[in-house]
């Protein structure tokens, strides 16, 4: 029963999104706005770029609110490429997309790339910090 219920308000309800990026390079999505994980967490489901639409996805958790920090940085060079911060962001599952633009709203160089999470919970029972990173390989559309 509790399946069902889950699938049902994950099929009825909205993606939110979080992006107030004026460069529009990176964009957050809430996946499951219900419920909450247990930890952090950083997921890279596929570590190459869809080739079509040059689109990166990563995923992740927070469990309390936080301050969040998203870079993504050139790994040849340690050149940030696109950069998101928030001061109180909500707990939930998450998913990220990075369009392949950069700071200056380009395509960004074909290569390996770092995707950088840092996440600071200031409430709730954790009260500790999170920092991860995936590697990620970027292909021009």
């Amino acid at each position: 029963m509790r399946k069902r219920i889950l699938i049902l308000l994950l099929l009825i309800s909205p993606c939110l999104s979080f992006n107030n990026d004026s460069k529009k390079n990176l964009f957050i999505e809430d996946q499951m706005p219900f419920l909450e994980p247990n930890g952090f967490f950083l997921k890279n489901y596929s570590k190459y770029v869809n080739p079509f639409d040059g689109i990166l996805e990563m995923y992740f958790g927070l469990p309390d609110t936080c301050e969040l920090e998203i870079k993504i940085k050139h790994d040849v060079n340690n050149t940030l490429v696109a950069y998101l911060k928030k001061d109180s962001f909500p707990s939930g599952y998450y998913k990220v997309r990075w369009n392949g633009k950069d700071l200056d709203n380009e395509f960004a160089e074909d290569g390996v790339y770092i995707f950088e999470l840092k996440a600071i919970s200031k409430i709730g029972s954790l009260n500790s910090n999170f920092v991860a990173s995936s590697i990620l390989f970027y292909l021009k559309p």
